[in-house]
């Protein structure tokens, strides 16, 4: 009985660290994601907005939580509306690319971040969207205060 008990306890103990382990790298792995490369398979622009025929100014960005966070903006027509595109976890603003050129032919201007511990920007963790969102807020506050929009999407 009392081998029995043993094993037991340990069984149990082994349990709790595999859990402890388990959880340690899953986290990390989504804190920290590995960067995606930039290829034809996952972009199809990959060298920069140039490559787009567009106009458009490199731009850097400071969250309320004073990261500096990188980007492209293009401008839109006359017209007030804009559109700040957000890429996945572990991707970069390279992912918006597909999608500036036709909103910007549509009259939209198109603001593509790199968020938090993305591409060029900032940052030592990703939170699955829990501090992004302070970097969609300063984006949205560029386009207010810099560009005088009135009508802000976010696609991504």
């Amino acid at each position: 009985m009392k081998l029995g008990l043993q094993i037991l306890v340990l069984a149990i103990i082994l349990a709790i660290f595999s859990a402890i382990a388990a959880t340690w790298i899953t986290t990390t792995e989504m804190m920290q994601p590995e960067q995606k490369e930039c290829s034809i398979e996952s972009y199809i622009y990959c060298k920069g907005p140039a490559e787009l025929g567009v106009k458009y100014r490199r731009i850097q960005l400071t969250t309320n939580d004073n990261l500096r966070l990188k980007g492209w903006f293009v401008r839109g027509d006359s017209s007030n509306k804009g559109i700040v595109i957000v890429h996945e976890q572990g991707g970069t603003r390279h992912a918006g690319l597909r999608y500036a050129k036709p909103l910007n032919e549509n009259g939209f201007s198109v603001l593509m971040l790199d968020l938090r511990n993305s591409g060029d920007s900032e940052g030592q963790f990703s939170t699955l969207g829990y501090q992004e969102r302070n970097d969609v807020l300063a984006a949205a506050r560029f386009l207010l205060n810099n560009h005088k929009l009135k009508s802000i999407g976010v696609l991504g």
